[in-house]
């Protein structure tokens, strides 16, 4: 019996890594193409007046291409439920950090200035 690494391949594991299928590599070429399709459509829709909806439209498509970039590039697509729980974790308090930023944002208006007069900011 030899001992050829390609005889025995589950003796390999840096070669078969354990638990991720193979991605086909046009599975990579498909995403980067949407990514540069999503890239220009951010450029093309930077020149179109569209009003209130230019920054959720700017941020969806920000969003589209980080979940694609998350999920193929780096491989979340195949990988445990732990790392699922992690990135999860990672977005419920990033969402807490820009609430907590957009909160205090919105409400610098509700008090008076230091410093000025009660005659300033009564009508």
């Amino acid at each position: 019996m030899s001992s050829h690494p390609a005889e025995h391949p589950a003796e390999h594991p840096a070669e078969h890594p354990v638990g991720h299928p193979a991605v086909a590599p046009v599975t990579y070429v498909v995403v980067f193409g949407a990514l540069l399709l999503l890239t220009l459509a951010t450029f093309l829709l930077s020149g179109v007046e569209l009003g209130a909806w230019e920054v959720p439209i700017a941020l969806g498509i920000a969003a589209v291409k980080a979940t694609l970039v998350v999920l193929f590039f780096m491989h979340l697509l195949h990988s445990s439920r732990l790392t699922w729980l992690v990135v999860a974790c990672a977005v419920l308090f990033l969402g807490i950090m820009l609430s907590f930023t957009l909160a205090d944002y919105w409400t610098r208006g509700w008090l008076p200035e230091k410093g000025a007069s009660k005659s300033e900011t009564t009508p």
